[in-house]
């Protein structure tokens, strides 16, 4: 199981084959869900992929690719190397491989297939969407564990859950009667953008 948010800064890869992934380089046998990848995968050979270049490439048990996305451009960055498997989700995907409800802005195919060697995945809901429609797809890719970016936090893609900022306050006791308003003006700058103004306001219902 692989939960997580990465934005990579640089291109993956080197002058040798190798697997590269936005999030997974290379797996034996693990699922990997509830996550995205925002950053440039480059490489001049292998498999690689906007989230994962390969998973348990020979292995026969089934494993799950699902509720994520990737906005990063997926390419060769040398035309002289060898090509072997590039996919906008997963460098290379075989038929032990379930592909659902993951979705990408870049330019290649979700995937690229092993051929009839090792078969084909199993797909369901993989599409390439626009910017703006994938801003909008926090409930589709699961309201459990995506929310809308309404802070400002990746660009309004949709986050997880737990990148959702917190707001803290010092530990002190207010004692309020029934019908006192009290108003929090709140500093952080990512929540007052988001919300238009820094106030909260919470009225008492008891004494």
């Amino acid at each position: 199981l692989v939960r997580a948010s990465i934005k990579t800064t640089g291109p993956y890869g080197g002058n040798s084959e190798s697997d590269a992934g936005g999030v997974v380089c290379s797996l034996g046998n693990a699922n990997v869900i509830n996550c995205y990848n925002t950053g440039e995968v480059s490489v001049n050979s292998g498999h690689f992929g906007g989230v994962v270049g390969v998973i348990g490439y020979a292995s026969t048990e089934y494993k799950s690719i699902a509720n994520l996305y990737n906005t990063g451009n997926v390419h060769w960055h040398s035309s002289g190397q060898y090509r072997d498997a590039m996919g906008s989700i997963i460098g290379n995907a075989t038929r032990y491989i379930t592909i659902s409800n993951s979705y990408f802005t870049s330019s290649p195919p979700a995937y690229t297939t092993a051929g009839s060697t090792y078969g084909y995945p199993s797909v369901s809901n993989v599409s390439k969407l626009t910017a703006a429609q994938l801003q909008g797809y926090a409930n589709t890719l699961g309201s459990a564990n995506w929310v809308t970016d309404i802070y400002g936090i990746n660009d309004g893609y949709p986050i997880l859950r737990w990148q959702v900022p917190t707001i803290e306050f010092d530990k002190k006791q207010v004692y309020m009667n029934a019908g006192e308003t009290l108003q929090l003006n709140l500093n952080t700058s990512k929540f007052i953008a988001a919300h238009s103004m820094g106030v909260v306001t919470y009225t008492s219902d008891k004494l």
